[in-house]
């Protein structure tokens, strides 16, 4: 095996890497000389992107591997970073070749036949990152929105369809939507929960919707549990989330071990026409013992 290594502060144009999306860069690059077998980002330096191949690279494969680094956005592409219910936006859908003045963070799915630098590519979401078209494959289930036919469309595993709407046509998916946020350092020592954010909705209309929750966490011993939970209404809504760190050394906030955890969880409950109070929820299982919790979301919106 061979190791490439990069600063992720220097190399990377945004001080970022998304490790899927980096990973499709390469896979669907000119390198042919070894074969991606991970990305890993941040571990164990903080600052170090570390890229995995079976076999050492060639002079020329490794400067085409430094300029995919020098061209990675660091945006996780199938990421819903407009605070949209649905996955991404998309600026069109019924395009073969791509536009021609392509603007960065613009997002198209790459239709039948593609032709131009878009051939090969059909289905597909594309984006231009100022120097190339980057490609992602939707995963079942992806949804995006396509802004100049005001729809949402799903990816089947086989082609693009339109989502189902809801009574007299109007859209479900997405809607509703609620979000809460809390990105500071929290910390406390103890053993009952402690309340680090709360989300009151509007009152709601029936239907499914979906709940998801991420947090960093992090705890002062390796011998006890840093504890974290959502509730529904002050009422716990499936297991809490009870872990240990692995060591208790170093320092992260002013919690005893360099280790930055990260936890991401998704629920789907069926809810009433009413308002709703959610709450994340942290603690320590033994009083006196610190734990902490930061860049703290919670996300709401209705599915059907």
């Amino acid at each position: 095996m061979a190791q490439y290594t990069y600063t992720i502060s220097v190399d990377f144009p945004n001080n970022a890497v998304a490790p899927d999306v980096l990973t499709t860069e390469i896979e669907e690059s000119s390198i042919s000389t070894g074969v991606l077998e991970g990305v890993t980002a941040r571990t164990p330096d903080t600052d170090t992107c570390y890229l995995d191949f079976d076999t050492s690279l060639s002079g020329g494969d490794v400067t085409t591997l430094d300029g995919l680094v020098a061209a990675h956005q660091g945006v996780p592409f199938l990421m819903a970073a407009d605070g949209s219910g649905w996955n991404l936006t998309v600026e069109d859908q019924h395009l073969t070749a791509p536009p021609g003045s392509p603007v960065t963070g613009l997002y198209y799915i790459v239709a039948t036949p593609s032709t131009g630098a878009w051939a090969g590519h059909e289905n597909c979401i594309a984006s231009w990152n100022g120097t190339t078209w980057q490609y992602q494959r939707p995963g079942d289930g992806f949804a995006v929105w396509v802004a100049d036919e005001d729809l949402v469309v799903v990816w089947d595993g086989t082609s693009w369809g339109e989502y189902g709407t809801g009574t007299g046509g109007t859209a479900i998916f997405g809607s509703n939507l609620h979000l809460a946020e809390s990105t500071a350092v929290s910390t406390t020592t103890s053993n009952s929960w402690q309340t680090k954010i709360t989300m009151v909705t509007a009152t709601l209309e029936a239907g499914t919707y979906r709940l998801e929750v991420s947090y960093g966490w992090n705890h002062d011993v390796a011998t006890d549990d840093f504890w974290g939970r959502v509730t529904q209404d002050a009422v716990q809504i499936g297991e809490a989330h009870l872990q240990e760190p692995k060591d208790a050394t170093g320092d992260w906030g002013s919690t005893g071990t360099d280790q930055r955890h990260y936890l991401t969880r998704v629920f789907h409950l069926n809810l009433s026409a009413q308002s709703y109070t959610f709450d994340l929820e942290y603690g320590s299982s033994w009083a006196g013992t610190e734990s902490s919790i930061w860049d703290a979301y919670l996300s709401l919106w209705r599915m059907s």
